[in-house]
């Protein structure tokens, strides 16, 4: 017999790198005998010729990207200029595939002449 199974990659499978799966398989012949065998990957060049789990690697893919923009109010004198608030908006996301951590921004301000 021939089974399909799928799993769905989660998180954790890919900030792993792999995900690792076997199964073993069981049956009792008319005389009450038990056999069973775990699987093997079927790639005997790697060393393992027997019941070695299945092996998928995952690719790491970091990628963070960080978007700001900005608006200003005007103070009342139809200029951009003195007195007006700059409001900035820092958008900061995950584009990648594994989980980022101690992610931190640092705005730094400066004006024309740098």
């Amino acid at each position: 017999a021939t089974y399909t199974a799928t799993y769905v990659i989660a998180q954790d499978a890919v900030d792993s790198g792999s995900i690792s799966n076997s199964v073993v398989a069981s049956g009792d012949s008319p005389m009450d005998t038990t056999v069973m065998d775990t699987s093997d990957d079927g790639d005997d060049t790697d060393g393992n010729t027997d019941d070695d789990s299945t092996v998928i690697a995952i690719s790491e893919d970091p990628i963070i990207e960080a978007v700001k923009i900005f608006s200003i109010a005007d103070n009342g004198d139809g200029i951009d200029g003195v007195g007006d608030t700059v409001t900035y908006t820092i958008t900061v996301s995950n584009r990648g595939n594994v989980t980022l951590d101690n992610v931190s921004i640092v705005d730094t301000f400066t004006d024309g002449n740098g």
